[in-house]
């Protein structure tokens, strides 16, 4: 059996219960030792600390043993039990995984001990972890050879708003290029990179590639040590960073994604019409293989995320959503229904159940019959009933069936004046009539209340939110 073991980050103390009873199982023990290191290194020193907790004796494995020579510590596994020690988590690595995929290969049994990594302990500098995108490693740069690769991977992740977790070069029992071409290989001294030049690093090559996607006055946190008990965490501009000495290894740095520009969304989204709408949608995911009314959501909440995402969606789908969302309350709102149902064509209402339908997985008459219930159900369904609630829902047929845009304005005037506002109610009027009759609906809003709509929203709401919803409703009229 080949025991995977992650050592957590800090000290010899870091390793779980369920970790140390493993080692302590095995025949053989081997500690990987270039991909990271614990805070006191590999040192003897530091070795005999791991050896007397453990009370066996400790083999070092470096890159070669590991990426060359496995199947020797691999084949020992097949007949007695070997542990392989990482520091931070068994598959922080790729060396790790594919060490996996050889054991499998092999016929050989692997288990694997989680632990602590530097991919969820940067969470401590305050940064969401759901908020970082894809993590870069920034290699030492030689006199030939300067790569530049990370660079289009921050530039997607800043795109998106997202953080970036730089890992920072270690190089340890490095052979030297010249060693290499004489065929005996000798080893350069143990390097790793700081913060200070992974930063001059960054810098030289935003220089060279000059597309603006981070520069001295972006803003990054510096972490050392993570885990020890002497971490180091320091927030600034690249600028500020260079400055600070942050001491012994091991270094990594975080820069920090642009976030989400509100207004830019209210601009854009809130003056494009739907078929520029549907262009952006398409746009947006062959550039970043993303859904953008997935990123809006994420990146977006409360009443402004719905609003925004509704008015994203095709109408067809949008109303979809809406009839859902109705069904789905305590007690079902029958006249978002209705509102459907009375004002969208016979074409229009066609293309909403198929849009349920797709993707809901069961049709809009199937949830009807299931989340309504008694004389409101038979009615829906065309039988009689003196239900009270069947007889409002009536009222509203022939208020929608006799005049929609009046209707729809004394419903504006019930969600603005009622106690707290009803943002449901508000948000669907606006979003799905803007693009239909709003005009005429606010004319009539302002002849009912003495006041228009634009004031009317623009005193009851707030935020990101009224800034949308008064895009949709244009410029004030005077």
């Amino acid at each position: 059996m080949l025991y995977i073991i992650g050592l957590g980050l800090g000290d010899e103390k870091d390793i779980t219960l369920k970790g140390l009873d493993a080692v302590k199982r095995c025949e053989k023990v081997y500690i990987e030792s270039y991909t990271s290191l614990l805070s006191f290194g590999i040192s003897s020193d530091g070795l005999s600390t791991l050896e007397r907790l453990y009370g066996k004796p400790i083999t070092v494995a470096d890159r070669e043993m590991v990426e060359e020579k496995a199947d020797s510590f691999l084949s020992e596994a097949r007949g007695s039990d070997v542990a392989f020690l990482v520091v931070g988590d068994p598959f922080g690595a790729t060396t790790h995984t594919d060490l996996v995929v050889r054991a499998n290969t092999l016929g050989v049994d692997v288990k694997v001990v989680h632990n602590a990594s530097v991919m969820n302990a940067i969470g401590i500098c305050g940064l969401q972890l759901y908020r970082y995108g894809e993590t870069v490693s920034i290699p030492f740069f030689t006199e030939s050879w300067r790569p530049d690769s990370f660079y289009e991977k921050i530039q997607r992740n800043r795109n998106l708003g997202l953080h970036t977790l730089c890992l920072l070069d270690i190089r340890v029992k490095e052979p030297t290029l010249e060693s290499l071409c004489r065929g005996r290989k000798q080893y350069e001294p143990p390097r790793f990179m700081t913060i200070n030049t992974a930063i001059e690093q960054l810098l030289e090559v935003e220089q060279k590639l000059g597309e603006s996607v981070y520069d001295e006055n972006t803003y990054c946190v510096g972490f050392a040590r993570l885990g020890s008990e002497d971490q180091m965490i320091v927030a600034g501009t690249m600028r500020q960073l260079q400055m600070v000495d942050f001491g012994k290894p091991l270094h990594c740095l975080v820069i920090v994604g642009w976030g989400t520009d509100e207004n830019a969304i209210v601009s854009i989204l809130g003056h494009r019409n739907l078929f520029q709408r549907k262009l952006i949608r398409l746009a947006f995911e062959e550039i970043y293989h993303q859904d953008l009314l997935e990123q809006l959501k994420c990146e977006l909440s409360g009443d402004f995320e719905r609003a925004v995402s509704l008015w994203t969606l095709d109408p067809a789908d949008r109303d979809a959503v809406l009839a859902h969302e109705a069904l789905q309350k305590c007690v079902a709102d029958y006249k978002v229904i209705v509102e459907i149902a009375c004002v969208r064509s016979p074409e229009d209402l066609l293309a909403v159940k198929r849009a349920y339908k797709f993707r809901y997985k069961h049709s809009l008459e199937e949830d009807l019959a299931s989340y309504t219930s008694g004389n409101i159900r038979k009615g829906l369904s065309g039988g009689p009933t003196t239900d009270h609630d069947y007889f409002s829902a009536l009222r509203t047929v022939i208020r929608c069936i006799r005049d929609p845009k009046k209707y729809f304005a004394k419903v504006l005037r019930a969600a603005i004046n009622m106690p707290g506002t009803d943002e449901d109610a508000l948000t669907r009027v606006i979003i799905t009539r803007a693009e239909k009759d709003l005009k005429e609906i606010k004319e009539l809003y302002l002849k009912r209340n003495n006041v228009t709509l634009h004031e009317a929203v623009a005193r009851d709401i707030s935020g990101d939110y009224k800034a949308f919803l008064l895009a949709l409703l244009g410029a004030e009229e005077n």
